[in-house]
């Protein structure tokens, strides 16, 4: 079974491989996380470190950063996380991985993938909006993107039926 690209860049940062870069091109930086969230991670007092699967998830200043220009979002966000079967430890990972593209960001190597690839990203998303997904489209040659409407985060949880009417249209 082959990684994704994605699960190996993922992998890449957990093991410190954004370390051995001595410098990379910062590109387009406004969708990336703010500032300090790696040396929080590091030092285990950002939201992943107080997140456990026995309480509900702390709701820090980096997740009011998040969800202060769609507070409606926030409550189905956590109602999200506390019905999640995820492993604790995986959604720290994702963390750590989403805050070391801070300090080593993909936007270079997206050129990279050659097989044909849709974004799917959904309006109300205040993690990854869509002008993100727009530079995540605009760097990967031939691809194509969907913006699927009145959805945030959670677009399998929020949107299924448009995710896998986009998904099968895009195969077909």
């Amino acid at each position: 079974m082959r990684a994704s690209r994605g699960s190996r860049w993922a992998a890449r940062s957990r093991c410190g491989w954004a370390s051995t870069i001595p410098s990379v091109s910062s590109g387009s930086s406004w969708w990336r996380p703010p500032a300090g969230s790696a040396a929080r991670r590091r030092a285990g007092t950002g939201s992943a470190g107080r997140w456990s699967s026995t309480r509900t998830p702390g709701c820090g200043r980096d997740t009011a950063e998040v969800y202060a220009q769609a507070p409606n979002e926030l409550e189905e966000g956590l109602l999200i996380r506390r019905q999640s079967t995820a492993d604790p430890r995986g959604y720290g990972n994702a963390c750590a991985a989403m805050a070391a593209l801070f300090e080593a960001p993909l936007d270079p190597e997206l050129g990279q993938i050659k097989a044909p690839a849709l974004i799917v990203a959904s309006d109300l998303d205040q993690h990854c909006p869509p002008k993100a997904a727009e530079i995540i489209q605009s760097g990967i040659p031939g691809s194509r993107i969907e913006i699927l409407k009145g959805a945030g985060h959670a677009i399998p949880v929020e949107r299924p039926r448009e995710l896998a009417a986009a998904i099968n249209k895009f195969f077909s």
